[in-house]
Formats: C-alpha cells, sequence, structure tokens
C-alpha cells in the first residue's frame, strides 16, 4: 500500500459512511479498489467510479475489524466478529459463510513464511493457519494462545525470520525466538513497571534494530532484533503510528507533530509541527515524485495532504479534501504506479451512532492533493434501490 510505512449495520436507508477505515489498492492495476468500513466492504474495478457492495455474508452489521494485505494475486482475509472470510479477487466476491467461525481481533500475515496468517482471538488468543481456506487454525504456546497477555501488534524480524515481537497496551513487550511458538516478556533493562506498548517494529533496512513505543510516548530500542532492550527517547507526545524509513536508523512517529528519528530512536526533532488546533499527523509515506525522494504526510482533521522534497525543511500544502468537521481521515494509501494518486478514508467522529450521520467517507486526488473528488457517492444506496447487489 505504501512505499514505506506501517504496517482496520445496515442504515436501512442509504449506506452508512461513518467508520470507513481501510483501503486496499490491487498491486497488479490501478483500477481495482477496495474499501471496508466497520459495517460494509466495497469493490471498484473502475478507478472508484462506480463500486459494487461486497460484504461478506450479506449485509448486516459485522463489525469488521481487520483485513489483510493482497496476498498472491487477489486473496484477501477479513476478521469480523463472526470469523475469518476469504475473497479470491480481493474483496469483489466473498463466500457466504466464514471460513473459520471465531471472534477474531487482529490479522498480520507472515512476510517469511508465505503460506502462513496470524490472527489474534478474543478467546483463543494468538494462533496460526497455514492452510489455504484458513479453516484450520492452531494457538501458540502449547494451545493458551498466550490470551492471557492481551497481545495487539506483531512484527516480524527481516533478518531473522524466527524472531516476532509481539506489543500489548496491558502487558507489554513480548518476544519470540522459535516463529511464534512461545513467547516471553521483556525484562531486560526495562522498568519494575512496564507500561503498555502500543506499537513496536524492526526495521526492514536495519541490522535488527527495532523501536518499541508507549502510550505516553516512551522509546524503548533493541539492538539484537528484540531481545535486550534499553530506554532511548521520549517523544513528548503521544504516538498514532510508528512509521520505518526507507534508510536504516531512520524513523517516523506521528501524532500532534510528525516527528523523526535519524540514530534508530536516541534522538527526534519535530519536522512537521501542527498549525491546526486539534489536528494530528495521521499517516507519512516515503514516495518519489518526477524522480526526487518526497516526504508525503496527512493531517487527520482537515485531510489535507502535505508535501516535503528537502527532507522535511519545508512543506508544499494542498487543498483539503471535503471533509465534514466531525469527521477525521483513518487511511492512505498511495498508488504504486502513480505516486500522484492519493486515496483517503474519513470517519466520523460522533460519539454515537445514527444511521442518517453520513460524515467520512472516501476521497481520491490524481495531482497529489490539489484536486479532490469525493467518490463516497459512487457507493451510496439510494432509498429507490433496495437490491443490495445493484451497482453503487
Amino acid at each position: 500500500e505504501q512505499i514505506a510505512g506501517s504496517n482496520l449495520a445496515a442504515s436501512g436507508v442509504g449506506l452508512d459512511f461513518t467508520d470507513t477505515w481501510m483501503i486496499r489498492l490491487d498491486p497488479k492495476t490501478e483500477k481495482n479498489i477496495f474499501v471496508a468500513g466497520g459495517r460494509h466492504t466495497f469493490f471498484s474495478s473502475d478507478r472508484g467510479r462506480k463500486f459494487q457492495r461486497s460484504d461478506p455474508g450479506g449485509e448486516g452489521l459485522h463489525d469488521i475489524r481487520a483485513v489483510s494485505p493482497v496476498v498472491g494475486a487477489k486473496d484477501l482475509f477479513l476478521a469480523d466478529s463472526r470469523g475469518i472470510w476469504r475473497s479470491k479477487n480481493m474483496g469483489k466476491k466473498w463466500g457466504k459463510k466464514p471460513e473459520y467461525i471465531s471472534d477474531p481481533l487482529a490479522l498480520f500475515w507472515d512476510e517469511h513464511y508465505k503460506k502462513r496468517l496470524w490472527a489474534i482471538f478474543h478467546d483463543k488468543g494468538l494462533a496460526q493457519s497455514e492452510d489455504t481456506k484458513r479453516q484450520k487454525w492452531a494457538p501458540v504456546g502449547e494451545g493458551t494462545g498466550y490470551a492471557d497477555l492481551e497481545l495487539r501488534e506483531l512484527s516480524f524480524n527481516h533478518r531473522d525470520h524466527k524472531i516476532i515481537l509481539a506489543a500489548s497496551p496491558v502487558t507489554g513487550l513480548h518476544t519470540s525466538s522459535d516463529r511464534g511458538e512461545t513467547f516471553e516478556p521483556v525484562e531486560s533493562n526495562l522498568p519494575a513497571y512496564v507500561p503498555g506498548v502500543v506499537h513496536v517494529a524492526v526495521h526492514p533496512a536495519g541490522d535488527g534494530v527495532a523501536l518499541a513505543l508507549t502510550e505516553y510516548g516512551r522509546v524503548f530500542q533493541s539492538s539484537d532484533g528484540g531481545f535486550e532492550w534499553s530506554a532511548a527517547s521520549r517523544l513528548g507526545q503521544a504516538p498514532q503510528r510508528l512509521v520505518p524509513g526507507s534508510k536504516a536508523g531512520t524513523w517516523y512517529a506521528t501524532g500532534r507533530q510528525l516527528m523523526r528519528s535519524e540514530d534508530d530512536g536516541k534522538t527526534w526533532s519535530v519536522i512537521l509541527p501542527t498549525d491546526n488546533a486539534g489536528d494530528t499527523v495521521y499517516d507519512v509515506h516515503e514516495i518519489e515524485i518526477d524522480g526526487k525522494p518526497t516526504l508525503r504526510a496527512a493531517w487527520s482533521k482537515s485531510g489535507m495532504v502535505v508535501h516535503s522534497a528537502d527532507g522535511g525543511k519545508t512543506w508544499k500544502p494542498g487543498k483539503a479534501p471535503p471533509i465534514s468537521d466531525t469527521a477525521h481521515v483513518v487511511s492512505m494509501a498511495t498508488d504504486p504506479a502513480d505516486p500522484l494518486h492519493v486515496i483517503l478514508a474519513a470517519t466520523t467522529a460522533q460519539l454515537r451512532y445514527s444511521a442518517n450521520d453520513t460524515d467520512g467517507g472516501i476521497y481520491e486526488t490524481w495531482d497529489g492533493g490539489i484536486k479532490w473528488a469525493d467518490i463516497t457517492d459512487n457507493v451510496r444506496k439510494t432509498k429507490k434501490d433496495k437490491d443490495p447487489k445493484a451497482k453503487r
């Protein structure tokens, strides 16, 4: 989805876009776009001009929790409150029932073992599956799944394929050296009270360097792939995302402002300060435009996408898409075939669900964020359209 980056109820009348939050682009063609929200999924084969409703198992309130990256040619896996679903055509069609009935919370594709898909279940904890249909799942930890650890995020070591890191906002950091069969809590050089860890990642270009961020912005560093850790620094803000850069040693942390470290987390500098009260930097991508290395960042509240061609010294603002004041950006996808083609997804900030709440939606630009098209209406269901299979 991005060149460098971090690793997402039927309303009766009208579709509900209050929680559109995940986008998947076909790596082989820019025509195919898959969009998921908490309640619905949609597929477009014409660059977003028209979307087809493609809810797994039919329409209804499903509480979608996660969607895997595109696997192989066009395989997608989706986790919702009913179980794990499989699509063979990138989300255009799904089965009538889950491949595996359970209560999954998150999905992770193992980049080293292409047959292996990981899932965190509410009751079974961490489990893995290697069969094609994902109908068989084996909890790790001698069947316990380490459910009591309340794991929420996995990160895979790019140099040592046996090492897997796991983060928990409740129990902190955990490390596996046997491909996830067993996990041990990280205790070396960490405070007696281990704060909740919300993000962990191993740098793909570094020599086994990993960073972990706590919910309050404390930074811990490991230089051996995740076994020995030490306190590295403080961000001074609550982190929203941890993004490894393309160069070894370079990391980005998004939040109230965009921060960058070029020494593996020991020091951080602000490269994009906030100038709007209450706004935060949601995500950052490293791309190339006209052969020049460029940073792309998206603001969460306004939805504005900005660019820097000088490493963050100066930024060229774009124009904000037509996002409601009560919505915020929760996903940004850069087209790998065209860096100026960007799609944003926004969700509502309303505290209570309402069938008439149309805040949020899907927004597309072909010029890097100067002109935006609201393509949400391409998938809205009109009052006259009662057929769930009709084009939208």
